[in-house]
C-alpha cells in the first residue's frame, strides 16, 4: 500500500495499492470500504 508520494505523507483518502508487475498500473479504484487479505492453502 503506497502511503507516500514524492516523500511526503498522503492523507487517509488517498492511499493507494501498489502490486508488483501490474502491467496497468494507472488503474483507480474508488470508495473501497474493506479490503480481506487471506492465505490459501
Amino acid at each position: 500500500m503506497a502511503q507516500q508520494m514524492d516523500g511526503k505523507p498522503l492523507g487517509p483518502d488517498h492511499l493507494r495499492a501498489v502490486v508488483p508487475a501490474d502491467k496497468r498500473g494507472g488503474r483507480s479504484v474508488r470508495d473501497v470500504v474493506k479490503i480481506e487479505v487471506v492465505r490459501l492453502p
